[in-house]
C-alpha cells in the first residue's frame, strides 16, 4: 500500500476512534490486527506512518 494512502487510512483510523468507534470495530472494518489498530490510536503524530518491520501491511482476517 502506498505510503500515502496509510497516512490517510490512519488519519481516517484516528478520527474514527476518536469519535466513539471501538478497537474491535476497526479490526473488522479496515482487516488489520487489534495491535496494529492500537500503534496507530496511540500514535503522537497525525498523519505519521507507522511503518514497524512489516506491520504497516495490511493483514486479511477470515471472520
Amino acid at each position: 500500500m502506498d505510503k500515502i494512502l496509510i497516512q490517510l487510512r490512519n488519519i481516517k483510523i484516528r478520527q474514527e476512534f476518536k469519535k466513539g468507534a471501538s478497537v474491535q470495530n476497526l479490526v473488522r472494518r479496515y482487516k488489520l490486527t487489534r495491535q496494529m489498530i492500537n500503534l496507530i490510536v496511540t500514535s503522537e503524530a497525525d498523519g505519521a506512518p507507522i511503518l514497524v518491520g512489516d506491520a504497516h501491511k495490511q493483514m486479511e482476517l477470515k471472520l
